[in-house]
């Protein structure tokens, strides 16, 4: 469950999206609570696509340890089109080599739709809204700006 700290955590990130031009959407499926940012504008050429998808992850503590008032906050990016299936295995190992120089997260394939995508999971500490604006914000510009980086280089691993 979301708390409203949470949430005006996403509308701020919403509102900031919106002013730089990326159409958002919020999706509440019961269980998790996420912004959606479609960045668009991506490479040299600028017309690569990607969805950026911000959430709160709920921790499942039932039967384990008290585990405090620790927070899960993800940053799931997932590049546009599919990639070749044939092409997988190659396109993997590259994203490995990627992954050696990624500061945040790591880079992957999602298998079920064949998308190479990028995850950053932090843990947080705080319930209060500046601190945790201030713990994720500056992690949520890096990994924009890593993502526009490195796209051409996605890219050329997909061809």
């Amino acid at each position: 469950m979301i708390t409203d700290t949470q949430k005006k955590l996403l509308e701020e990130f919403n509102r900031q999206f919106n002013e730089a031009g990326y159409e958002t959407r919020f999706k509440d499926d019961g269980e998790l609570y996420m912004l959606q940012a479609a960045i668009q504008g991506l490479g040299e050429a600028e017309d690569g696509v990607a969805l950026m998808e911000l959430c709160f992850v709920p921790i499942d503590d039932e039967g384990e340890e008290d585990i405090g008032d620790v927070i899960l906050f993800q940053i799931y990016t997932t590049f546009l089109p599919p990639i070749p299936e044939k092409k997988a295995k190659s396109i993997l190992v590259g994203l490995n080599e990627m992954n050696m120089d990624c500061l945040l997260g790591a880079y992957g394939i999602f298998s079920e739709e064949n998308q190479v995508y990028h995850r950053y999971l932090t843990v947080l500490n705080s319930p209060d809204f500046e601190q945790l604006k201030g713990e994720v914000g500056p992690a949520l510009n890096f990994i924009l700006s890593m993502v526009y980086d490195d796209f051409d280089r996605i890219r050329k691993l997909c061809r």
